[in-house]
């Protein structure tokens, strides 16, 4: 009897000491996507987890404010696409959005927006390299949010690249059952003269410099373990 539960025991650490210690000992292999939420021991070693934003759904949105100021314009386009990376709280990616996309509701005033302002046959898409975000590595393998994470990026818009900042909304849904997404969304201010794109005029409307953008995708959150 002894000797058969010491048998079973020893078994048992053998195939314990497999999973942990055998990936040590092997050649690199490519990092393998994992479906299940990352154990907290895991994302605090460093193992690194990617908002992929090719599987999302989402959109981007501006506003704008004419002169006189009650008139306001809102627009929107179609979701991001790319990859953001994260590992512990360093963060990487960027997010590609085409600028053809974009509608305000008034198919007159689209036309003029994008052939003689935004030129989005010579600049067909707009990139932000994300260079800081904190993210929230409490709720990379559990779900809950965090609101007004400040972030930095760099913004490619109409040939034109600059920093911005701004602040994150994050919600992580779905890791207690396996299939973790994260509902993220990045709101910044530009200026559109810092683009080198002229300030809009339609019909008597002068639009403001300041153009208020959010960024918003559900993603799936998937782990790299390295």
């Amino acid at each position: 009897m002894k000797q058969l539960y010491f048998t079973r025991a020893f078994s048992l650490l053998g195939i314990v000491y497999f999973l942990i210690c055998a990936p040590n000992g092997v050649a690199a292999q490519k990092p393998t996507v994992l479906k299940a939420a990352l154990p907290q021991s895991q994302v605090n070693s460093g193992a690194s987890s990617t908002i992929n934003l090719d599987k999302s759904t989402g959109t981007v949105e501006f506003k704008a404010v004419g002169k006189p100021g009650i008139i306001k314009i809102n627009g929107v386009g179609a979701n991001s696409t790319g990859t953001i990376v994260f590992r512990g709280e360093k963060v990487s990616g960027v997010q590609s959005f085409k600028m053809d996309t974009l509608v305000t509701g008034i198919s007159l005033r689209d036309k003029h927006m994008k052939e003689k302002y935004l030129e989005t046959e010579k600049y067909p898409d707009a990139h932000l390299k994300m260079t800081r975000l904190e993210a929230p590595i409490e709720l990379i393998g559990k779900d809950g949010t965090r609101d007004s994470i400040p972030f930095e990026g760099l913004l490619s818009l109409h040939g034109v690249e600059k920093p911005i900042q701004g602040v994150a909304k994050w919600k992580t849904q779905g890791a207690s059952s396996g299939t973790p997404q994260v509902d993220l969304t990045c709101s910044f201010d530009i200026k559109i003269t810092d683009f080198k794109i002229n300030v809009p005029t339609f019909a008597g409307i002068t639009v403001t410099d300041k153009v208020s953008v959010t960024v918003h995708a559900l993603a799936p959150l998937e782990f790299s373990q390295l």
